[in-house]
């Protein structure tokens, strides 16, 4: 997938938008599934990393693609646009790209392989996912156009 110029500040912001509802606890990090959104609106939403930048782009990840999802916050409650999914893609990646940085032990051939791996690993906390997504959305920053 070819990334455009606007899609680094959108992606960005998706990634602080992630660390924000994790730290908050608006969104329970979790690891051995993508996510789950409870049926009842007192319960709080779970998610892995990679679930939880797709729950606040407003998708839901599954194993037969991409479909919408109503997520309290979401930006998108409709049909998705190119824009918003190249977006998560480049957050997704951008992710993958600090974890591989930090984390050379962790196999995966794939971004979404390599994050999931490293998300569920014994050693990975809440604290280590929140530092990767803010740490992948400063370098997002960085290489955004003046």
């Amino acid at each position: 997938m070819s990334f455009k110029k606007t899609d680094i500040l959108p992606a960005a912001e998706l990634l602080e938008r992630t660390a924000d509802a994790f730290e908050s606890q608006r969104l329970e990090w979790i690891k051995g599934g993508f996510g789950w959104l409870p049926a009842a609106p007192e319960l709080t939403p779970q998610a892995c990393l990679i679930g939880g930048l797709a729950m606040e782009a407003g998708i839901w990840y599954t194993t037969v693609g991409l479909r919408p999802a109503m997520v309290v916050g979401a930006p998108s409650l409709g049909a998705l646009t190119v824009d918003e999914m190249r977006q998560f893609a480049l957050a997704r990646k951008a992710a993958a790209e600090v974890i591989k940085n930090r984390a050379d032990n962790i196999p995966g051939r794939t971004h979404v392989v390599l994050v999931a791996n490293w998300n569920d690993d014994d050693e990975t906390s809440l604290g280590d996912v929140v530092d990767v997504l803010k740490h992948a959305a400063k370098d997002l920053r960085n290489q955004a156009p003046a």
